[in-house]
């Protein structure tokens, strides 16, 4: 199965204004010790989630979320804001290929399962809402992130998958037969919003090298939009 035979499908990008919510984007910047105050506040209500720069539960450090919202080649992070200008989430982009071994042995694994080419541009991206923020939201704060995100790598195509779903077994034992599959999928905010935007499910995968499988993939192609 690969994006050029048609079998990964395409991830759709051409929201209605009312499916996008009034959603915006914002940037932080290291050197606004406002934006910074941000950055420390999202990061300590998702200690839940593992810190991207050592993969522990632990909060971040000052130069920890520096480098979490400052973009680089390898990561970017999106505050996402309500019509009222209140911030209600983020969508952070990675690729992690070079320094982190269990990156690189998911995205390997998405490569074999669907066919891909070995040089195939994989991305991962995560996310995090504040609780009763609607489905629309959340899908035009994705869409306006991997908009942009499309117009700026040089590549004509990449994909982006979703790694992090164990919230969608709340016993924590991640089930593989489809009708479990299919009723997490449908009960589970994240899965819903992906399955919309167009991203498929990729089967079971270990978000840690040689660990269980804890995790279920979601992937989506993308198109460059760059001009």
């Amino acid at each position: 199965m690969s994006l050029e035979s048609g079998g990964l499908h395409r991830i759709d990008l051409r929201l209605s204004p009312e499916n996008k919510a009034g959603v915006s984007l914002r940037r932080l910047s290291p050197e606004n010790p406002e934006d910074m105050k941000v950055a420390q506040e999202w990061d300590r209500k998702t200690t839940y989630a593992l810190n991207p720069s050592d993969n522990s539960h632990n909060a971040m450090n000052q130069e920890q979320l520096r480098k979490w919202v400052t973009d680089g080649d390898e990561h970017r992070l999106r505050m996402i804001q309500d019509p009222q200008g209140e911030i209600i989430g983020f969508v952070y982009l990675y690729n992690d290929a070079l320094a982190d071994g269990d990156f690189r042995e998911r995205t390997n694994k998405i490569r074999r399962d669907l066919k891909l080419p070995k040089n195939r541009f994989i991305w991962e991206v995560n996310f995090c809402f504040d609780e009763g923020v609607n489905d629309n939201q959340v899908r035009g704060g994705l869409s306006l992130v991997l908009e942009e995100f499309s117009q700026t790598f040089d590549r004509e195509k990449a994909i982006v998958m979703f790694v992090d779903t164990e919230d969608m077994f709340p016993s924590g034992e991640v089930s593989l037969k489809p009708e479990k599959v299919a009723e997490a999928e449908k009960s589970n905010q994240d899965t819903t919003v992906l399955l919309k935007l167009g991203f498929r499910n990729a089967g079971p995968i270990s978000y840690f090298a040689g660990e269980e499988i804890d995790s279920i993939a979601y992937v989506g192609g993308l198109k460059s939009q760059r001009s």
